[in-house]
Protein backbone atom coordinates (compact mmCIF):
# COMPACT_ATOMS: atom_id res chain seq x y z
CA UNK A 1 0.00 0.00 0.00
CA UNK A 2 2.90 2.28 0.68
CA UNK A 3 4.34 1.64 -2.81
CA UNK A 4 1.22 2.37 -4.32
CA UNK A 5 1.06 5.69 -2.94
CA UNK A 6 4.28 6.74 -3.07
CA UNK A 7 3.99 5.92 -7.07
CA UNK A 8 0.75 7.87 -7.02
CA UNK A 9 2.61 10.96 -6.01
CA UNK A 10 5.42 10.57 -7.82
CA UNK A 11 2.99 10.22 -11.10
CA UNK A 12 1.30 13.40 -9.84
CA UNK A 13 4.80 15.08 -9.37
CA UNK A 14 5.64 14.58 -12.61
CA UNK A 15 2.34 15.39 -14.23
CA UNK A 16 2.49 18.75 -12.31
CA UNK A 17 6.05 19.52 -12.95
CA UNK A 18 5.44 19.28 -17.28
CA UNK A 19 2.69 21.17 -16.75
CA UNK A 20 -0.30 18.57 -17.39
CA UNK A 21 -1.78 18.95 -14.53
CA UNK A 22 -2.55 21.91 -11.96
CA UNK A 23 -4.24 22.53 -8.25
CA UNK A 24 -5.92 25.98 -9.81
CA UNK A 25 -9.54 25.86 -10.79
CA UNK A 26 -8.90 28.51 -13.37
CA UNK A 27 -8.34 26.92 -17.08
CA UNK A 28 -5.37 27.97 -18.85
CA UNK A 29 -6.18 30.49 -21.59
CA UNK A 30 -6.12 29.59 -24.84
CA UNK A 31 -4.66 31.46 -27.69
CA UNK A 32 -3.04 31.12 -31.25
CA UNK A 33 -1.19 32.39 -33.94
CA UNK A 34 -0.80 31.66 -37.79
CA UNK A 35 3.41 31.02 -39.09
CA UNK A 36 4.58 30.57 -42.54
CA UNK A 37 7.45 28.30 -41.40
CA UNK A 38 7.00 26.23 -38.33
CA UNK A 39 9.96 23.93 -38.83
CA UNK A 40 10.57 21.55 -35.59
CA UNK A 41 7.09 22.69 -33.73
CA UNK A 42 5.11 20.01 -32.20
CA UNK A 43 2.51 19.33 -29.90
CA UNK A 44 3.69 19.69 -26.41
CA UNK A 45 6.58 22.66 -27.81
CA UNK A 46 6.75 25.24 -24.72
CA UNK A 47 5.82 28.33 -24.87
CA UNK A 48 7.84 31.31 -23.18
CA UNK A 49 8.10 34.89 -21.59
CA UNK A 50 11.29 35.76 -21.24
CA UNK A 51 13.00 32.63 -21.43
CA UNK A 52 10.49 31.07 -18.75
CA UNK A 53 8.07 28.57 -19.40
CA UNK A 54 4.35 30.23 -19.43
CA UNK A 55 2.42 27.15 -21.75
CA UNK A 56 2.61 24.96 -23.87
CA UNK A 57 1.25 23.82 -27.61
CA UNK A 58 -1.87 22.19 -27.91
CA UNK A 59 -2.37 22.18 -31.81
CA UNK A 60 -0.70 22.57 -35.03
CA UNK A 61 -2.71 22.71 -38.13
CA UNK A 62 -1.64 23.40 -42.15
CA UNK A 63 -4.44 25.86 -43.93
CA UNK A 64 -4.24 24.23 -47.36
CA UNK A 65 -6.21 27.39 -48.87
CA UNK A 66 -2.99 29.42 -48.32
CA UNK A 67 0.01 26.62 -46.40
CA UNK A 68 0.41 28.99 -43.57
CA UNK A 69 -0.12 26.95 -39.85
CA UNK A 70 -2.70 27.84 -37.18
CA UNK A 71 -0.89 26.81 -33.89
CA UNK A 72 -3.06 26.91 -30.82
CA UNK A 73 -1.04 26.81 -27.63
CA UNK A 74 -2.05 27.54 -23.46
CA UNK A 75 -0.64 30.13 -21.06
CA UNK A 76 -0.89 29.85 -17.72
CA UNK A 77 -4.11 31.71 -16.19
CA UNK A 78 -2.04 34.24 -14.68
CA UNK A 79 -0.30 35.76 -17.72
CA UNK A 80 -2.03 38.87 -19.36
CA UNK A 81 -0.45 39.90 -22.72
CA UNK A 82 -0.86 42.76 -24.41
CA UNK A 83 -2.56 42.84 -27.22
CA UNK A 84 0.05 43.87 -29.66
CA UNK A 85 2.53 40.86 -28.48
CA UNK A 86 4.74 39.25 -31.00
CA UNK A 87 4.78 35.18 -31.21
CA UNK A 88 8.07 33.82 -32.31
CA UNK A 89 9.66 30.31 -33.27
CA UNK A 90 13.13 29.66 -31.77
CA UNK A 91 15.26 26.93 -30.75
CA UNK A 92 17.77 26.40 -28.27
CA UNK A 93 20.78 26.11 -29.50
CA UNK A 94 21.81 24.74 -32.62
CA UNK A 95 19.77 22.08 -33.57
CA UNK A 96 17.54 22.16 -30.43
CA UNK A 97 14.04 21.79 -29.68
CA UNK A 98 11.73 24.79 -30.94
CA UNK A 99 9.33 26.54 -28.71
CA UNK A 100 7.24 29.62 -29.39
CA UNK A 101 9.10 33.08 -27.39
CA UNK A 102 6.64 35.60 -26.86
CA UNK A 103 7.66 39.00 -26.43
CA UNK A 104 4.85 40.96 -24.90
CA UNK A 105 3.48 44.38 -26.52
CA UNK A 106 2.99 48.08 -25.05
CA UNK A 107 -0.70 48.07 -25.74
CA UNK A 108 -3.10 48.89 -22.58
CA UNK A 109 -5.85 46.63 -24.30
CA UNK A 110 -5.00 42.75 -23.86
CA UNK A 111 -5.42 39.50 -25.82
CA UNK A 112 -8.42 37.99 -24.30
CA UNK A 113 -8.84 33.59 -24.84
CA UNK A 114 -9.16 32.12 -28.13
CA UNK A 115 -7.95 35.67 -29.71
CA UNK A 116 -4.76 35.81 -32.47
CA UNK A 117 -1.44 37.18 -31.94
CA UNK A 118 -1.35 38.96 -35.11
CA UNK A 119 2.38 39.46 -35.15
CA UNK A 120 4.40 36.48 -35.88
CA UNK A 121 7.90 35.43 -37.15
CA UNK A 122 8.23 32.03 -38.02
CA UNK A 123 11.29 29.39 -37.50
CA UNK A 124 14.75 29.81 -39.65
CA UNK A 125 16.44 26.64 -40.91
CA UNK A 126 19.81 27.15 -39.98
CA UNK A 127 21.00 24.12 -42.18
CA UNK A 128 18.82 25.84 -45.38
CA UNK A 129 20.70 29.16 -44.39
CA UNK A 130 24.15 27.55 -43.90
CA UNK A 131 23.74 25.92 -47.63
CA UNK A 132 22.76 29.38 -49.26
CA UNK A 133 26.06 30.89 -47.40
CA UNK A 134 27.97 28.24 -49.04
CA UNK A 135 26.81 28.74 -52.39
CA UNK A 136 26.80 32.88 -52.10
CA UNK A 137 30.76 31.89 -51.10
CA UNK A 138 31.30 29.67 -54.05
CA UNK A 139 29.07 32.18 -56.81
CA UNK A 140 31.48 35.05 -55.25
CA UNK A 141 34.99 33.70 -55.40
CA UNK A 142 33.36 33.09 -59.08
CA UNK A 143 32.91 36.38 -59.34
CA UNK A 144 36.41 37.32 -57.83
CA UNK A 145 37.88 34.60 -60.08
CA UNK A 146 39.19 32.49 -57.21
Amino acid sequence: MIGFIALLAAVLFVLYANGMFTFSSKQPSEFYAVFRQVTGMKVGSEVRLAGFRIGTVRSIKLNPSDFQVKIGFIISENIVLPIDSNARILTDGLGGKAYIDIQPGAEDRTLQPGNFILYTQGSVDILDLLAKAILSSDELAKIRGK
